[in-house]
């Protein structure tokens, strides 16, 4: 079955704490590094005063990081499976990673539109029988990515919009279960000052998959189906006090189609110019172990961080 990030559901494994975009996340993923350092992307630029344009090469796959059962509690549809093969794209010419923006600003408000081509990077999982499964392969399908994003000041704050499609281009008619079907997405966000050193945000998230009815008919019994229409509302809330040396801050995920949530309350300090302080919480909940925060349930936690800049 499927396991991504990007399209939340049954047998998908979220990034945790990752804000959610459309068309904007294929464009901020090419500009990323591999651990050792090394640049995964090329990357061209044009500049006018008509029109912005940025283009990013990236010859190099680099998988998402996702939770595995190694740190968490998490539910696997296939324990009984006892060989695990995992399958990345190769570093090859038609492999290449392409992504591009074009933007400028129209009547006070950035306006931009993106294109990626390229794969999911969070791995789908292909058993040698679903029934009962010996063997799982991990492996990327491809994708295109295709958006437009808007975000200007409005009603005495910031408002913002994204629409994008995702192209699964190994399974365009959606009957393949261990690969996500195409789907739109869509994102309106808006944020506002209220008083001096208070800001409020929110976030409405959905998705919407095409191909519903196949998909449905594609999942084997037993498994459990994620939904035609998916929604999330986030609500971010950030408080600096003593001359904004304390930042206190909460951000929190609901989802109304799924019903669970996400909770991050978090308090810092600004001990001196060199040295700060952090004390958080990450907090789960949800009706089922199958759903994006739901499955993390038994995995609450609290970290604490202490960094030194010289």
């Amino acid at each position: 079955m499927c396991v991504n990030s990007a399209p939340r559901g049954s047998l998908r494994a979220p990034r945790v704490g990752a804000s959610r975009g459309c068309g904007k996340a294929a464009a901020r993923e090419a500009a990323r590094t591999s651990g050792d350092g090394r640049s995964k992307s090329r990357h061209l630029r044009y500049s006018s005063s008509i029109l912005n344009a940025e283009v990013f090469l990236i010859p190099f796959f680099q998988p998402n990081t996702v939770p595995t059962g190694e740190r968490f509690v998490l539910s696997d549809p296939f324990a009984s499976a006892t060989t695990r093969e995992y399958d990345e794209p190769d570093s090859t010419y038609d492999n290449t990673e392409i992504a591009a923006r074009v933007y400028r600003r129209i009547a006070g408000f950035d306006v931009s539109a993106y294109a990626y081509r390229g794969f999911w990077r969070t791995p789908s999982m292909d058993p040698d029988d679903f029934a009962a499964p010996t063997q799982v392969t991990s492996f990327y399908p491809a994708l295109s990515v295709y958006g437009c994003s808007m975000q200007g000041g409005a009603l005495s704050g910031i408002i913002s919009l994204e629409l994008g499609y995702y192209d699964s281009r190994n399974d365009a008619d959606g009957d393949d279960p261990s690969i996500p079907n195409s789907q739109g997405r869509f994102m309106v966000g808006y944020q506002r000052q209220p008083w001096q050193d208070f800001t409020v945000g929110v976030q409405y998230y959905g998705e919407i998959m095409q191909d519903y009815s196949t998909y449905i008919g594609s999942v084997p019994a037993g498994y459990p189906m994620q939904e035609e229409y998916r929604d999330t509302v986030t609500l971010r809330l950030d408080r600096l006090l003593k001359h904004q040396t304390w930042r206190v801050s909460l951000f929190a995920f609901y989802s109304l189609a799924e019903r669970d949530y996400l909770v991050q309350p978090q308090v810092s300090c600004k001990i001196s110019d060199n040295l700060a302080a952090t004390l958080g919480a990450n907090i789960f909940g949800g009706q089922s172990d199958w759903t994006t925060f739901g499955r993390f349930s038994d995995n609450d936690n609290v970290y604490a961080t202490v960094r030194f800049d010289y």
